[in-house]
């Protein structure tokens, strides 16, 4: 993870009433400026429940067709929830008692249409829905699910750039004044070598890619077999694997949170990408 305006310091800045020993520190984070570290202590709960409180699902009035995908809800509660698969693109929508409302988009490459849906957000009483296959955001009225604009992201910056080959792969959050975060990507399965990054950057309101990186992560590490070629004729592509490190990220509040799924480390920066603290939980792998 590249960080702006990051200054490391030799000290561990925050303990948790001198819980942590800093011995359970590793070195690299350490050197972290404004750094918490917490120590979980005996009292951490030994088991976590889930309570089943609503299910959104087919009834007589709605049959979802295809795979459930991505969802989000309102501030009144209401659920949108994704269903597609080849051919089919639509978005349904149930109240908080999961009792069925609307559903709206359809499949196309037209305007307000969909090849596939990546994201979806919700801001300023409207809906943002990122398709990845057409590389375009299309924004609907929170109210009618009407489509307000269609956009395809402009990619004039990258004309003559070595990211030119990265494609957007998720819009991470909407921002106040319509600007949104992105997420790019290559992802190129068969060419690993050049699949190792994960750049963010600001889209305008109508989704021109703005200059400059607000954040970089080290992309999902992928397994490469050693032979491609299986004996039954099938290639053997490089995948993610359960032992893979993640990269991680969630935009909130003009807050970004960043992390990896090897270590319990969250950096977090400013809207702008720049560096202000991190929290750190040590714990012993299984």
């Amino acid at each position: 993870m590249k960080l702006k305006n990051h200054k490391p310091s030799k000290k561990t800045q925050s303990l948790d009433n001198n819980l942590v020993d800093k011995k359970t520190i590793p070195r690299h984070i350490k050197k972290l400026n404004n750094l918490t570290a917490y120590s979980i202590g005996k009292k951490a709960p030994k088991k976590v429940e889930f309570n089943k409180e609503t299910v959104f699902e087919s009834t007589g009035n709605v049959f979802i067709n295809g795979y459930i995908g991505n969802i989000a809800i309102d501030e009144r509660d209401n659920v949108f929830i994704v269903g597609e698969k080849p051919g089919i693109v639509n978005i349904y929508v149930f109240g908080p008692d999961g009792s069925y409302k609307a559903k709206f988009v359809k499949e196309g490459r037209g305007p307000g249409e969909f090849e596939s849906i990546g994201s979806l957000k919700i801001k300023n009483n409207k809906i943002y829905i990122f398709g990845p296959r057409l590389q375009k955001v299309g924004i609907f009225s929170l109210k009618d699910h009407s489509l307000i604009n269609d956009y395809k992201i402009g990619r004039d910056i990258f004309e003559h750039d070595s990211a030119s080959v990265y494609k957007v792969t998720d819009i991470k959050t909407v921002y106040s004044d319509g600007t949104m975060l992105a997420r790019f990507e290559n992802n190129n399965m068969q060419d690993p070598n050049n699949n190792r990054q994960i750049f963010y950057y600001k889209l305008s309101p109508k989704a021109i890619i703005q200059e400059g990186i607000i954040l970089e992560q080290k992309n999902t590490f992928r397994y490469k077999p050693e032979t491609r070629l299986t004996s039954n004729g099938y290639y053997r592509l490089p995948r993610t694997m359960p032992f893979s490190v993640s990269s991680l990220l969630v935009a909130s509040n003009g807050k970004i949170y960043a992390a990896q799924t090897n270590e319990f480390l969250i950096m977090v920066y400013d809207k702008s990408g720049t560096y202000q603290r991190a929290f750190y939980y040590p714990y012993k792998k299984k």
